[in-house]
């Protein structure tokens, strides 16, 4: 295990006294993996936000100690129909220990089975088709779509995990003649 951090059940589990960097994350063989990393402060009102792990490093550097985070694999970019249920699970097994659940997930490819899933749960969830909104805000996001059509966006997490959730993810490093099909 890295420094800082326990493996329990297949989580990571970040030490909160810990500065945020390359600790808290999960190393690019743990893109499977769930992440946890609970707040530091007691007593308040608890809420927890499930994100994607591929946002986990923007989400805690906003430094937002009156949250839990927790994140699901970030492979789920690879099969979106797998979020919703993997959601629910998270929802469910997590309920009864806050007051409030969030979810930091864009539709990410789900065809608002999601949306649907939140609406079941009552569980609500930030605005966006994909956390390229998010980044960009959605008014400026669509620009960027309608003057760039099919363009493939790179975030920073996509760039240090590249070989695991492009190459290897999208089948390219068994069959390289799709490389033109995908992009």
């Amino acid at each position: 295990p890295h420094p800082g951090r326990q493996r329990e059940g297949g989580t990571t589990v970040a030490d909160p006294r810990l500065g945020l960097g390359g600790e808290f994350l999960p190393a690019v063989a743990d893109i499977d993996a769930e992440a946890h990393f609970p707040r530091g402060r007691q007593g308040r009102r608890k809420v927890l936000v499930i994100a994607c792990g591929a946002l986990a490093r923007e989400v805690l550097a906003l430094k937002l100690d009156a949250i839990d985070l927790t994140c699901l694999p970030a492979s789920l970019h690879n099969r979106p129909e797998r979020i919703p249920e993997a959601m629910r699970a998270k929802i469910r097994a997590n309920r009864s220990t806050y007051d409030e659940i969030l979810c930091l997930y864009g539709d990410c490819g789900t065809g608002g089975e999601l949306d649907r899933l939140l609406a079941e749960e009552g569980v609500k969830r930030i605005e966006g088709a994909h956390c390229y909104a998010f980044y960009a805000g959605e008014e400026a996001f669509a620009a960027l779509a309608e003057e760039e059509p099919g363009t493939f966006y790179l975030t920073d997490f996509l760039a240090r995990h590249f070989e695991a959730l492009v190459i290897k993810g999208l089948g390219l490093d068994r069959f390289p003649q799709l490389r033109d099909d995908y992009f």
